[in-house]
């Protein structure tokens, strides 16, 4: 293990003294100066505990001038007064910080450049690699949230730990996470499981969970071989480990087509559901979710789930009738659905349909998970153009439910168009042709619908019209992340 990769001392403490003992004499382990590096192998943060030890390091590197002794003070004192400020901003204390600016007569702000200056005077001769060890400590710009590169330490993986923990606050984590780091698989043709399961934010979370689990057991495996920075950082260290080891995540999973699904705010939808459905011509296909935590040893490990669970699915034929029965629940895929969330609290689903269903099967499959008791539920479909736009709903069957209080906006996605009511009567919008044929009118739904600024939207559609378009219709009057009324009927 190199030196600066535990700062200094559990090799300097050992190391440097003997090489001084051999150079000079035996009794420099029992002189002054050894009786104060003694006290350095643990840290007192009391007023009167190793921060007192400075003044007595400086006073020895000026009585000690051009002897060894002289070196090896200073060293210590800047190296000491580094870890304690390291421990001063990571435990918010503000009084050794106040007490470390005392001692080297500068500003609180201002104590790591003059910690910077000290360490590259002392960056000579057996103190050379130790100090400028510490330097890169302190010169240490990259973002804390972000996984280590290049060098690692102590200090970095106990910043590193910390910030994800604190990123940990919601059911977003996986997100927070996700955006501190770059896909692994971004420029490969072919990726190893399970980020060939995962979608690109799933793969960017699971290779920062790994990095996490990778920077705690480093410092596990450091723990107890003398370092006292370390020790003194260790209560609060495993609190964070634990904290971070108790995360269960569900990533979002790679959807067909290797497609990310985009929802109007543009922020994924995190926690991922616990269910997918897969809708296709003649089948719906579903697999559980599973969910991944932070292990030992560097790993990242998947907790058991029922099955199937992806990229294991089963499926439920269908045989659409003849005639359009849009509420008419597929029993089969019920009973299936009700099997799946068994007593989850608060569990969902993503419907994502194929390219080229038309809405009817979508209509059935979602009347058939609200009969199961799903009432979380993320509606997917891919466009034409290869986008996989998806929307949070509310199933609301009109013949059925008791009427609620009237949405702000109401939209039916009709074969011909568009018909908007924002509030002064329903107004159609028909579709347009150009040079391609005719198209749905999006610009002119989406410019009415921001201008009315609905804070609540029903929608409605033809049961033969294409999923595609009653998805972009929903994703272009969602405006806020609460769920749109979809009504079936």
């Amino acid at each position: 293990m190199k030196l600066q990769n535990v700062v200094l001392w559990v090799g300097l403490l050992g190391f440097a003294p003997a090489v001084l003992a051999n150079e000079q004499t035996a009794s420099v382990k029992d002189s002054p100066l050894a009786r104060v590096r003694e006290q350095l192998t643990h840290y007192d943060l009391e007023p009167q505990g190793t921060l007192a030890l400075l003044p007595r390091l400086a006073e020895f590197t000026r009585n000690m001038k051009g002897q060894p002794e002289a070196a090896e003070a200073a060293f210590l004192r800047v190296a000491a007064a580094s870890d304690l400020l390291f421990l001063a901003d990571f435990l918010h204390h503000d009084a050794l910080r106040a007490g470390l600016a005392t001692e080297f007569g500068v500003a609180p702000d201002a104590i790591n450049p003059a910690l910077q200056r000290e360490l590259q005077a002392c960056a000579q001769g057996l103190y050379r690699e130790p100090a400028l060890g510490v330097l890169a400590a302190l010169q240490r710009t990259d973002p804390v949230a972000q996984p280590p590169r290049g060098a690692r330490d102590l200090r970095r993986d106990a910043q590193f730990l910390r910030a994800a923990a604190e990123l940990a606050s919601d059911d977003a984590v996986g997100g927070s996470w996700a955006a501190q780091t770059q896909d692994p698989c971004a420029a490969q043709a072919e990726c190893a499981s399970p980020y060939a399961e995962l979608d690109p934010d799933g793969r960017r979370a699971f290779a920062y969970m790994r990095e996490l689990s990778a920077a705690a057991a480093r410092l596990e495996r450091d723990r107890g071989v003398g370092d006292p920075l370390l020790e003194t950082l260790w209560p609060s260290v495993e609190q964070d480990i634990a904290k971070l080891r108790a995360i269960a995540l569900r990533l979002p999973l790679r959807a067909p087509g290797d497609l990310r699904i985009v929802t109007p705010d543009g922020v994924p939808a995190w926690p991922a559901p616990h269910l997918v459905v897969f809708a296709q011509e003649i089948e719906l296909r579903y697999a559980h979710v599973p969910e991944w935590r932070i292990g030992v040893a560097g790993n990242v490990d998947r907790l058991p789930a029922p099955e199937p669970t992806f990229p294991e699915t089963a499926a439920i034929p269908h045989k659409l009738p003849d005639t359009f029965y849009p509420t008419r629940a597929i029993e089969d895929f019920v009973a299936a659905m009700r099997a799946a969330r068994g007593e989850t609290a608060g569990f969902s689903a993503a419907l994502v349909v194929e390219t080229g269903v038309t809405a009817l099967l979508p209509a059935r499959a979602l009347v058939s998970m609200r009969k199961a008791g799903i009432a979380n539920l993320l509606f997917a479909a891919r466009t034409k153009d290869g986008v996989l736009l998806g929307v949070p709903v509310h199933i609301v069957i009109p013949t059925v439910d008791t009427p609620g209080p009237e949405a702000d906006l109401k939209l039916r996605v009709r074969l011909g168009g568009y018909s908007l009511d924002v509030g002064q009567g329903t107004q159609d919008i028909p579709r347009v042709r150009d040079e391609s044929g005719l198209h749905f009118d999006v610009p002119a739904l989406r410019a009415q619908a921001v201008a009315r600024k609905p804070r609540s939207a029903a929608v409605s559609f033809m049961p033969d019209v294409a999923t595609d378009q009653v998805l972009i219709g929903l994703w272009n009057v969602t405006l806020q992340r609460a769920p749109v009324d979809l009504l079936i009927q």
